[in-house]
């Protein structure tokens, strides 16, 4: 009986904290776009500050599309060929944009045979 209850216990524990981790992506996707609808309806340029570097893009995109990789369970379809290149974007949302298109290309693409 104990033993159960336990099972039935962790298994409600891991379907609330997987709920949890999709509506705090939800919130952030949602915060983001709301950021980016504002600066494009005002017509302003997204400002960085000076002292900021540039988003390695070459450099940030590996950990994240292998994470995502990772979490769809299909780590051996990530294929990347990287060009060094350079972005003045805030990095927090070039990284969360990122994300999320490569969430999308696995989420709508068949896993390798």
């Amino acid at each position: 009986m104990r033993l159960c209850v336990r099972k039935t216990c962790s298994k409600n524990a891991r379907f609330i904290h997987e709920s949890a981790s999709r509506l705090h992506r939800l919130i952030e996707n949602f915060l983001i776009f709301s950021q980016i609808e504002l600066i494009a309806s005002e017509s302003k340029r997204i400002e960085t500050p000076l002292s900021a570097p540039p988003v390695r893009v070459h450099e940030c995109v590996p950990p994240i599309a292998k994470a995502v990789a990772e979490r769809h369970r299909r780590p051996g379809d990530l294929q990347l060929l990287l060009s060094p290149a350079e972005l003045l974007a805030p990095e927090d949302n070039f990284k969360k944009i990122l994300e999320e298109l490569i969430d999308n290309a696995f989420k709508f693409s068949e896993k390798e045979p």
